[in-house]
Formats: structure tokens, sequence, C-alpha cells
């Protein structure tokens, strides 16, 4: 079965690493974050979006009432840079060193977690550096691969799904602290690599012979 024309490969291959670098890979929200605080990660290649709910929490004094900072307290617990307002951004690197110096429970999982993913988006920005390449130098670039440009792509991504299905794992091992993660963008990328890898295995369907008129 003919899955991609060979004549499109070369494009497809271009569109899906480009997908790939976009396409969120894992989502989670957590209803039940410190402090009864509601968080929601967006996992995106090399980068995490994060969208921060602080609860509302006052003290009752005899003489007076406190509110409590309550986003204070969660920038102490999880990595990030703040953006705008409850926008939070953080990369997987440093979300590993961040956590690996942290002593909360979970804090070990999403070490690892955050350490498989670099390796994930190592292999990612290799197949991006490699469509870049494929757009302004073509034809140099196509010599020096050992095998066609999609086949070596899907592999390239095929290969970035194995680390991140192994941080998805320690992502819901620290589930308590961060929510229960659903990788539905790995799945669409790793089916997307698959039909890079077929579509260089097929042939094109030959032209039916016509009759002389």
């Amino acid at each position: 079965m003919v899955w991609v024309k060979s004549e499109y490969a070369d494009e497809l291959a271009v569109l899906v690493t480009w997908l790939s670098m976009v396409v969120p890979w894992s989502v989670t929200y957590h209803s039940d974050g410190p402090l009864s605080s509601h968080l929601a990660f967006v996992r995106i290649s090399v980068f995490e979006l994060q969208l921060r709910f602080p609860s509302d929490i006052t003290i009752q004094y005899p003489d007076r009432t406190e509110q409590l900072e309550v986003m204070e307290a969660l920038d102490t617990v999880y990595s990030g840079t703040r953006l705008f307002e409850n926008f939070y951004g953080t990369s997987p690197p440093t979300a590993a060193l961040w956590y690996d110096g942290a002593a909360f429970e979970g804090a070990r999982a999403l070490t690892l977690a955050n350490a498989f993913w670099t390796l994930a988006a190592l292999l990612l920005l290799a197949a991006f550096a490699l469509s870049i390449a494929m757009y302004t130098r073509e034809e140099a670039t196509r010599a020096r691969l050992p095998f066609s440009y999609p086949r070596v792509t899907g592999y390239l991504l095929i290969a970035a799904t194995v680390p991140l299905a192994v941080s998805t794992a320690w992502f819901y091992i620290a589930r308590d602290a961060v929510g229960i993660p659903v990788p539905v963008g790995l799945v669409v990328i790793l089916v997307l690599a698959v039909l890079l890898v077929r579509a260089e295995t097929v042939e094109d369907a030959p032209d039916e012979a016509t009759d002389p008129a």
C-alpha cells in the first residue's frame, strides 16, 4: 500500500520535522498543586510553558489579616521564569538542574524526566538543523547523508520518541507534584516518523497503459 508518493517525501519530511518542533508532545493539568493551587504544563520540543493559578489564602491574626503569597511559594517548588501574568517558561536542561537541587518528594523523578527530555530535544534539534540544511543546500546535504533524507529524518524522530517515552514515565512517577502527563504529541510524532520511513520503501504506482487513438 502506497502511503506517500516519493516525489513528495522530501517536502513531507521537512513539514513533519517543523511540526515536531511546535506540537506539544505532552500536556498536564494538575488540580492539586501546592497550597491547593492549579497548574498546567505544556511541553513543546525544547520548551515548557507553565500556567500557574495560585490559590487565595488569607491568614487571620487577632489584630490583622494577611494575604499569603502563594505565587512566591510556587516559585520555590517549580522551575521556571515568569513571562507575563500567570505564564512561566523553562527548558528541560534548566529544569533538570533545578530539580536536582530540590528536596521535595518527586524532585528526583522530575530531574530524570527532564534529563531524558533534554536528550530527546537534542535529537529533535538535529532533525530541525538537517531540515534547514536541506532547505538551503539541498544537493550538498543530500550527498552527505547515509540514507535518503526522509528516512534519516524518520530515524531521528523515532529515536527522539524513545527518551520522550521514558520522560513521560518519570513525569508519571512525579504525578503528585506535576499531575498526570498526557503524551498526545508523542504519539503523533511517532506515527509521522514511521510514515517517513515507510515513504521511502514504497514505489509509485505505474501509469496505466493507454490504447493509441
